[in-house]
């Protein structure tokens, strides 16, 4: 950002139930595409910059639950969307891909999702932490040497380094190892670059 702009030089716009903004957002996340995708109790709205529009899917698909706990875009332009009581769906090119079924959920409540450089995906939840490779998922727990019982925060870097938030400290993935190893930030400091 140029450093000569002052905040007053800038056009503040506020979107509220008048303006048909949803209520009890819970996530916010923008598709390549430019959509602005929103996470609510009541489902998934998108904004185009004027006005917002619950999402309605093709006629036989759903999506899994109505509370949304989390968003995330994808590179590749899908959005992740992962539900308050857990259960992970994709949505592609308009067409929802349910990750897990209403009986089969691997996790609990959400917290986070994302998308790996690997094409792979990571769930953080109440829980602990679960990794999605094509259609296999997979607890991470001892044998990646992750100590947490919970996953509050995923996050990459610029250089694809995969950052874990167990609540109370931070871990980074060894790829080449498939193992976590303490950075030394506690959770409160994390953040991506």
């Amino acid at each position: 950002l140029d450093g000569h702009f002052r905040i007053g030089d800038y056009h503040h716009d506020v979107w509220g139930p008048k303006e048909g903004a949803p209520s009890t957002v819970l996530s916010i996340a923008q598709t390549s595409d430019g959509w602005l995708w929103l996470g609510t109790y009541r489902g998934l709205y998108r904004f185009d910059g004027v006005q917002f529009e619950r999402f309605v899917p093709f006629p036989g698909e759903s999506l899994t639950y109505s509370a949304i706990s989390t968003l995330a875009a994808a590179p590749n332009g899908d959005l992740l969307i992962a539900y308050l009581t857990g259960g992970f769906s994709i949505l592609r090119s308009g067409h929802l891909a349910h990750m897990t079924s209403v009986k089969e959920q691997p996790f609990a409540n959400t917290f986070t999702v994302l998308a790996d450089v690997d094409g792979t995906y990571w769930i953080g939840a109440i829980d602990g932490l679960m990794h999605l490779d094509g259609r296999t998922w997979e607890r991470v727990g001892a044998a990646w040497h992750y100590p947490g019982t919970r996953t509050d925060n995923l996050a990459l870097d610029r250089y694809g380094r995969l950052f874990v938030s167990d609540g109370a400290r931070v871990h980074v993935l060894d790829r080449a190892s498939r193992t976590f190893r303490p950075t030394g930030l506690r959770s409160v400091e994390m953040g991506a670059d």
